[in-house]
């Protein structure tokens, strides 16, 4: 015959193994049901916190185009949309950016009635929305939190007029070329610089190197790329950042192609800026590659910026541009260049390559475009749009 001390300490086993079963059971259900509730809050949070950054960007193009702004203008169209968006605009922050969208140090709102910082091209907002939760609350959870971030920024809209050859530098300076043709980055890569004399090799390897791309996969060919330099209007105009279906090969040598290049002898060219190739389309603009980096005829370049470049060239009085010149410590010139395009022949000896590196293009960068339709300049003349753009980047 059993104790009741016994019987005791088996009901009480019984009850804290259902107690811990329906802890469990509410847990699943919570992840379930709050689960999903928290991710529809936070899409809710994501609109609203695009839409903020957004409504600051468009004071800042205001003032871009001279109309008086001041700061509280940004924080009031900030904060006025986290409101309306039921977001909690006390807790949430704004910061102004460059137009790279990397933050300048000044919080918004900090300045009051004071303008617009000058070197302001953007806004980076933080938003918060908190909501509450359903079986959540039976585990000590009454209330989550939505947090996102967004940054928008604003610019000239870009001039779609200007030529766009078929040629992609990568984002590092290219020094020369391996052995095996490919693009050599030093021991340490460095992005381009303005203003500087650069030879740009064009290597050997075939696609995902410097080298040239097709508008218009999958045929193309040293015919096709004489007609898109020669009549850049047929050429596409390439929103950044952005993956490209592009096939042609890497290094194409011919006279006819390297006259149709010298057509642009000191013209300022867009050339667009590639920094990651691809054998599939990995979907949306900042994706990255989900497979092979590609070889062959199906190649994707991923672009996330968009140059404009200056070629070498001869003045009419048939001088060549002292920044188309190296010169020594001395001041001797140990090289000049009267044209932007070396393709043909022995143009590997004109470029200072080695063997896998037989062409190059040689000019300076003027300027780089990033986010889709806002150029990188801000300061001086406009494009001839003279059409300000917003653009939401991150």
């Amino acid at each position: 015959m059993q104790s009741d001390s016994h019987r005791d300490r088996q009901t009480g086993q019984v009850l804290a193994i259902f107690g811990f079963g329906f802890l469990a059971f509410v847990a699943g259900v919570a992840f379930v049901v709050d689960g999903g509730n928290a991710y529809a809050q936070h899409r809710i949070s994501q609109n609203g916190t695009d839409a903020a950054a957004e409504a600051g960007a468009v004071v800042i193009a205001e003032t871009i185009v001279g109309q008086a702004r001041t700061d509280n203008d940004v924080k009031a169209a900030v904060d006025g949309v986290l409101t309306a968006m039921e977001m909690d605009a006390a807790n949430s922050t704004a910061v102004y950016t460059d137009i790279d969208g990397t933050p300048i140090g000044t919080v918004v709102g900090n300045i009051g009635n004071g303008p617009v910082p000058p070197s302001a091209a953007g806004v980076a907002v933080t938003g918060e929305r908190p909501f509450g939760t359903f079986f959540a609350r039976a585990l000590g959870f009454s209330q989550f939190n939505a947090v996102t971030q967004a940054t928008a920024i604003a610019g000239w809209a870009v001039d779609q007029g200007t030529t766009f050859l078929p040629v992609t530098p990568p984002v590092n300076i290219a020094y020369d070329c391996t052995n095996n043709g490919e693009p050599d980055f030093g021991p340490e890569p460095m992005p381009w610089d303005h203003g500087q004399l650069y030879v740009i090799p064009l290597c050997s390897a075939g696609p995902g190197n410097v080298g040239w791309i097709d508008w218009d996969p999958t045929g193309g060919g040293t015919s096709e790329l004489i007609d898109v330099i020669s009549d850049p209007e047929v050429a596409p105009y390439v929103p950044v950042p952005s993956w490209q279906w592009t096939t042609e090969t890497g290094d194409i040598g011919s006279a006819e192609l390297e006259d149709a290049l010298r057509i642009w002898d000191l013209a300022t060219v867009r050339l667009p800026l590639f920094d990651d190739t691809c054998d599939e389309d990995p979907g949306a603009p900042m994706a990255a590659c989900p497979g092979d980096p590609g070889h062959g005829s199906n190649q994707w370049y991923h672009f996330p910026a968009v140059a404009r470049f200056q070629l070498c060239g001869t003045n009419e009085d048939g001088t060549i541009p002292e920044w188309c010149k190296i010169r020594d410590e001395n001041g001797a010139v140990i090289d000049e260049f009267g044209h932007g395009a070396y393709v043909s022949g022995s143009a590997g000896k004109v470029c200072g390559l080695n063997k896998n590196g037989t062409s190059c293009i040689v000019g300076r960068f003027v300027h780089f475009i990033r986010g889709g339709t806002v150029t990188g300049d801000l300061v001086g003349t406009p494009t001839p749009s003279s059409i300000v753009g917003i653009q939401l980047i991150h």
